[in-house]
């Protein structure tokens, strides 16, 4: 089981910039092409849980942790 707490590297693999929005913890990202940000694996989670997150976690974001990868995408 992963620490909820544990920061977790995410690197934008879009052409573009992308943004999300985790209401329940009162966050919005933006990340521009290439860039890395370290986010708690509660806020990759609960992203998960919006509409679309799957779909910015598949396609347009890259986890770069695999057990965190594997507990959210299946991966």
């Amino acid at each position: 089981m992963i620490d909820k707490t544990q920061l977790i590297t995410v690197v934008n693999k879009f052409g573009g910039t992308i943004g999300y929005n985790v209401p329940d913890l009162g966050i919005h990202r933006d990340f521009w092409p290439n860039e890395k940000k370290e986010v708690t694996f509660d806020e990759l989670e609960k992203l998960s849980f919006q509409p679309g997150g799957k779909i910015m976690l598949n396609e347009y974001l890259e986890i770069k942790d695999e057990e965190a990868a594997r507990l959210l995408l299946g991966k």
